[in-house]
Parts: structure tokens; C-alpha cells; sequence
């Protein structure tokens, strides 16, 4: 989703280490957009398998809803740090149909930036891994989406910070000990426009601000 960062068609495999399928109990720290449950797609973290991107400057565009897409990466290896920055700007207009009629209330436009670094120590025991995710934007949901056909529904993401620091030490041969601390900072705002039956008149405008701020630690062997 838009809160969460990239869209999927962003995501290269290389860079996906493991796919988590969260339910239950853990999946109520991401809100209430996480009724049905979460896919966390989880970055590499072993040193030899993060490859730095080389620099690259790209863009795109899509003529259906005016698409445009501009981002940039970045990174460097040095000794025992590699680091990754990218950065990621996408905005469209309101989607078109099949049968050519514009979809009300369907554009979206996002901000990312992202860094990652894995700092390895000397005697190859222990591995800092820190990635920082930084995001805003606004989105839309299409009228009459899941929701009642005379209402508009808009959604800005003010800011949304996600910051995982992990300390990965090697206790033995075939035993690794890994500290995980990741903290959340959220604000969204969210209009709800009620009309009437030929969507010319607000009949009821509601502001609705929601603010999530989470710290998550845990140690795994």
C-alpha cells in the first residue's frame, strides 16, 4: 500500500531475503488496514549478498492515468561498509477504464526515500545492518470503492518513518544471535466528503487525523 512505501511493482527480488505472512495479534501494530492480515517482504542482511546499485538516474510514464515516475539510486562499498540510498517520486492523474470513462477520485501521488547500510566488524563475528524509509503523499480512493458511491474519500500522508536498526552477531559455528529494534512514526489525515444524489452539493465534510507512533525490539537465534 501507499503507507507502506514502494509499490509492488517497484520491488527487485534480488533485494528480498524472506517473505513473512503476518496474522493474528502482531498484525494490529500496522493499523487498521491490516484487518486481513500482512505480507512483509523482508531485505538481505547478509553482507556478501547486498550488492550496492550502481548509480542510475530513470523515469516512466503510463498514458492511462498520466503516470510519471522519476527516481534516482546510489551506493558504495567501502572496506566493510555498503551503502544503498534511493529516492522515488510518483504522481498520476485518475485512472481510465475499459470502456474509456474516468474512474472519479483514483489518482495518487508519493515521495519515497530509502538507505540501507551494513557495516561488518572485523573478525567477520557481527554485522550492523541499518535501513531508514522515509515517505508522504496523498491518494485517493475511486469512487463508489468499498465505500458508499455518493461519498469521496482522500487520504494525505504527512509523514511516515520506518527505522530498523539489526545486530547480528555469530555465537558459535551454525549459531547466530540477532537484535532487532525497529521504530514507526505515522501521520495520516483523512477526508471524508459526503454528497448529494448528483455529487454537485457537500452535504457533510468529516477530517479525521491518524497519528502512530510504535518502538518494536526482539532478540532471535
Amino acid at each position: 500500500t501507499p503507507e507502506g512505501g514502494y509499490f509492488a511493482d517497484d520491488i527487485k527480488p534480488s533485494d528480498v531475503s524472506e517473505i513473512k505472512i503476518i496474522y493474528g495479534a502482531e498484525k494490529v501494530i500496522y493499523g487498521s488496514g491490516s484487518s486481513g492480515g500482512i505480507i512483509q517482504l523482508n531485505d538481505v542482511d547478509k553482507f556478501e549478498e547486498m550488492k550496492p546499485s550502481n548509480h542510475q538516474i530513470y523515469a516512466a510514464y503510463s498514458s492511462n492515468n498520466q503516470n510519471r515516475i522519476l527516481g534516482m539510486t546510489t551506493g558504495f562499498q567501502k572496506a566493510r561498509v555498503k551503502l544503498r540510498i534511493s529516492g522515488r517520486f510518483q504522481n498520476t492523474e485518475d485512472y481510465k477504464a475499459g470502456d474509456g470513462t474516468t474512474v472519479n477520485n483514483s489518482s495518487y501521488q508519493q515521495n519515497n526515500l530509502s538507505l540501507k547500510m551494513l557495516i561488518k566488524s572485523k573478525n567477520d563475528k557481527s554485522l550492523w545492518d541499518i535501513s531508514q524509509q522515509l515517505n508522504n503523499g496523498n491518494w485517493n480512493r475511486p469512487q463508489g470503492f468499498q465505500n458508499n458511491p455518493l461519498e469521496l474519500r482522500n487520504f494525505k500522508n504527512n509523514y511516515n518513518s520506518q527505522t530498523t536498526v539489526k545486530y547480528i552477531s555469530s555465537i558459535r559455528p551454525g549459531f547466530k544471535l540477532t537484535n532487532r529494534a525497529s521504530l514507526l512514526l505515522l501521520q495520516t489525515d483523512q477526508s471524508i466528503r459526503s454528497f448529494n444524489s448528483d455529487m454537485t452539493d457537500i452535504n457533510v465534510e468529516r477530517i479525521r487525523t491518524y497519528t502512530k507512533n510504535t518502538l518494536d525490539y526482539e532478540i532471535a537465534a
